[in-house]
């Protein structure tokens, strides 16, 4: 019986070093698995940017070393939606909402899946979650950037006041560099917010008074507004800083014009005002004679040039008290150039000034044969 104690007592000794050698083979086990996880996910990192299915390949063996590791199963599911297998990455993704459906970056590649499937609906209800949902610490451009993303989609879809309202609770918490307010600017201007806009983009002028796309995206702004003296002034602003793109340099270009050509710009004197219209009157004149067509057009013309001919005087007669017929004068003018635009020939930048002029969209470079709706000047 005095043997027992002691049995058992040799057993524990032997037990114990047994013990302590099978934790450290599981730690060891456990480290390796773990560093190969991270080794095969760092190679998927890198081949990402270059070959998805090769990082189909490295995640996916990361993920059998760590089964349960959320990160390697996201980076799975990103990697599957370049590699174009939507139906696999969607499985994925799935399993990890159920898991946390708060989380910010699987709502937002969720959303992103669904609207690559034309599923709107799905899409916002995925972006909405994302913009709302919870993010590793440091993401606010992530989260930010799932906002616009989320205003881009209504605006794709002409869902305008949702779009107003995403851009302006973004425009709430925006960091102070220049190239984001603008994103933001831009985006409430095709939604329609152009006031909104303006007040954005020139909180970007602030913080970079030198920032080009800021000032030409006010410039252009403010010609689709008629605004030519400040769209002007920011275009070449825009110029001075950087070279302009076309849409803004023919903006540019035709609002140098308009305020050389316009009779009604406040300040002028008699003499110059008088002189704006007899230049107008022969821009018109030179436009119509480019008329060819139907009898009913050349009647049209013929008319358009004999009211024309009426205002000759105007280079000799006193400039004085000439409101009136300054104001006849051109209104001859534009409906000479809104009636030439749809049949006569090329259209000058001369041409295209008169007509925003008279309160009608630009005339489409080099189409003589707009169906352009006549307008009188607003």
């Amino acid at each position: 019986m005095t043997d027992r104690p002691v049995t058992v007592t040799i057993l524990l000794v032997g037990l114990i070093p047994a013990f302590v050698v099978t934790s450290w083979l599981v730690d060891c086990h456990k480290r390796t698995r773990r560093e190969l996880a991270r080794e095969w996910t760092e190679r998927g990192q890198r081949d990402l940017s270059q070959d998805a299915r090769l990082a189909v390949t490295d995640f996916t063996t990361a993920r059998s070393f760590a089964p349960a590791d959320r990160t390697i199963r996201f980076r799975l599911a990103t990697a599957l939606l370049r590699a174009n297998r939507p139906a696999e990455a969607k499985v994925q993704l799935l399993t990890l909402h159920a898991e946390d459906s708060r989380d910010g970056g699987i709502n937002r590649e969720l959303g992103r899946l669904a609207a690559r499937t034309g599923d709107t609906a799905e899409a916002v209800r995925y972006l909405d979650a994302a913009v709302d949902g919870t993010w590793p610490t440091g993401a606010d451009a992530d989260r930010r950037e799932t906002a616009i993303e989320l205003a881009r989609l209504f605006l794709a879809t002409h869902q305008l006041p949702r779009a107003q309202a995403a851009l302006i609770a973004i425009t709430r918490n925006l960091p102070r560099e220049a190239d984001a307010v603008t994103t933001v600017g831009r985006l409430l201007s095709e939604a329609g917010a152009d006031a909104r806009a303006l007040t954005t983009l020139k909180e970007a002028l602030k913080i970079d008074p030198e920032y080009a796309p800021a000032a030409t995206s006010i410039g252009l702004i403010e010609f689709r507004q008629r605004d030519y003296r400040i769209a002007d002034e920011y275009l070449r602003r825009a110029r001075d800083n950087d070279r302009l793109d076309r849409e803004a340099a023919t903006a540019l270009r035709l609002s140098d014009l308009i305020i050389t050509l316009d009779p009604s710009t406040a300040g002028l004197t008699a003499r110059e005002r008088v002189r704006r219209v007899v230049a107008d009157v022969a821009i018109a004149r030179r436009h119509l004679s480019q008329c060819s067509g139907p009898a009913p057009t050349i009647a049209v013309t013929a008319d358009l040039r004999s009211r024309l001919d009426a205002f000759d005087h105007l280079r000799t007669q006193a400039v004085t008290e000439n409101s009136a017929r300054i104001d006849d004068a051109m209104s001859a003018v534009f409906d000479a150039e809104l009636a030439a635009q749809q049949t006569c020939g090329t259209v000058t930048d001369d041409d295209r000034a008169l007509v925003r002029l008279a309160g009608a969209p630009s005339i489409p470079r080099d189409n003589a044969t707009s169906t352009m709706p006549t307008a009188g000047r607003q």
